[in-house]
């Protein structure tokens, strides 16, 4: 089952005689089958919660320990994956049930719980306040406004559509596009919505737009579920800095999956993150190395080409994120081209290259839906302030940073919140006009990576705060 339909399952069963018994059964499913954790993240924090509420009454150990460790895998998940469903509850719930633990618990347990469980509050309360105030400051709900929610993808396209922007940015006409593989008048229609293309017609049509015919995921294409979760193990070495590890296992899934454009430009890319990352790579070569695996699907003239003339045409009016269709290793490709061209001090290219994309991602009004990833986004929005706070484009820095600050509140999501926090301080040279707010934003950042686990990012924030101490 998808955890849409888990989800579906859980909110079906509010109210009913056997609501926890239902939760239970979900939970034990999950742990028995394969889920990756971006998708138990999506669930397990729901389950802990609406445990917890049906047994709020409970004074037995049995039932407190167990309400603890569901929260407790919440959280970890939560921290983990960088995301914040029910965050503010679970850490409520932590602290009511760590006082009847205490409570309950007799002589030297008592003792050694009560110590370890009001260390426990403390951090707890104290992230909770930081995490609050940041949502409270945009004027947003810390508590999850609506129990029954779903999970959208953002990232799901129109086929039609999809192919109009993208034959548009490659400069074809319907007649170049059909030629050979079905009549002009087809693509035509297709592009109105008023036919659908045959699978063959649809999967030669790509091709020749430099598209995969498949859903666009995080992984690599493959049908076979074991080099999914080694993908996935990819992830894990990285993020541990196993990075020889990292290294034999794309160089295994580079020999073994299928060697399709999309596959080629998903590990080169992640090969080219972790030799760098080694010293195998200069700046140079890497940047060289990343715009050959983006130049295999979609050539930069196309897209220099659409920037030159985004403001003219028919369709001038509407939003980039409707006129343009990139894949999601092209938007990665194009982020590490811009954090290289920053490296390099070549701030106008990274500019025009961002600008472009921050235009794709985020829509003209504030209530229409991402046309993308968060996480991408959090990226595109990271090295641009970056870049225009080099530039000196302090108030346009600022905009961008508080605008993906308050994006991914209203998502959740609150991944690398403390770099935007802490670039809005760096433009206003806060160090030097108000040093008791600067020291104050440096400690809010420093709680927020102790939440979610940026550790190397909390021993930067503590050095910038001794030096003024």
């Amino acid at each position: 089952m998808s955890i849409n339909e888990l989800n579906t399952y859980v909110e079906g069963s509010r109210g009913c005689a056997d609501a926890e018994n239902v939760i239970c059964t979900i939970k034990d499913y999950i742990d028995a089958n394969y889920y990756d954790r971006k998708s138990k993240v999506k669930i397990i924090p729901k389950l802990a919660v609406y445990y917890c509420r049906i047994n709020e009454n409970a004074e037995d150990i049995a039932t407190l320990r167990k309400m603890w460790k569901l929260c407790e895998e919440a959280v970890e998940l939560l921290r983990e994956e960088k995301r914040a469903y029910y965050m503010v509850e679970l850490f409520d719930i932590q602290q009511a049930v760590a006082d009847k633990l205490c409570i309950h618990m007799e002589g030297k347990l008592q003792e050694d719980c009560r110590e370890q469980m009001q260390s426990l509050k403390h951090e707890r309360r104290i992230w909770r306040e930081v995490l609050s105030g940041e949502y409270r400051r945009y004027g947003l709900s810390d508590t999850m406004k609506n129990d029954c929610y779903f999970y959208h993808e953002s990232t799901a396209h129109c086929i039609n559509d999809v192919i109009k922007a993208r034959r548009t940015l490659y400069g074809y006409s319907r007649k170049q596009l059909s030629d050979g593989i079905c009549a002009e008048k087809t693509i035509e229609k297709t592009e109105q919505h008023r036919t659908n293309l045959q699978y063959r017609n649809m999967r030669l049509i790509f091709e020749r737009l430099g598209l995969p015919c498949t859903y666009q995921t995080m992984f690599p294409i493959s049908g076979d579920i074991t080099d999914l979760e080694k993908n996935e193990q990819i992830s894990n070495y990285m993020k541990n800095n196993r990075l020889a590890d990292a290294l034999a296992m794309i160089e295994e899934l580079k020999e073994k999956v299928a060697k399709s454009d999309y596959n080629i430009q998903h590990f080169g890319y992640n090969e080219n993150i972790v030799k760098k990352w080694l010293g195998q790579l200069s700046t140079e070569e890497a940047l060289d190395n990343i715009m050959g695996l983006l130049e295999m699907t979609l050539p930069i003239r196309y897209i220099d080409n659409f920037i030159e003339n985004k403001g003219r045409g028919l369709r001038k009016n509407e939003p980039i994120g409707k006129r343009l269709y990139l894949t999601e290793k092209e938007v990665e490709c194009f982020i590490y081209a811009c954090s290289n061209w920053d490296l390099m001090k070549e701030y106008e290219k990274a500019e025009r290259y961002l600008e472009l994309l921050y235009e794709y991602f985020i829509p003209d009004d504030e209530e229409s839906e991402l046309n993308g990833r968060v996480d991408l986004l959090v990226q595109i929005i990271v090295i641009y302030s970056s870049v225009l706070g080099d530039m000196g484009k302090l108030e346009k820095s600022n905009r961008i940073a508080d605008r993906m600050s308050e994006i991914k509140l209203r998502q959740y999501r609150p991944e690398k919140l403390w770099l935007d926090k802490y670039n809005n301080i760096w433009n206003d040279n806060l160090k030097e006009k108000n040093i008791e707010k600067y020291n104050s934003v440096l400690r809010e950042c420093i709680s927020l990576c102790e939440i979610y686990n940026s550790m190397s990012m909390k021993k930067f924030f503590k050095e910038k705060l001794n030096e003024v101490l």
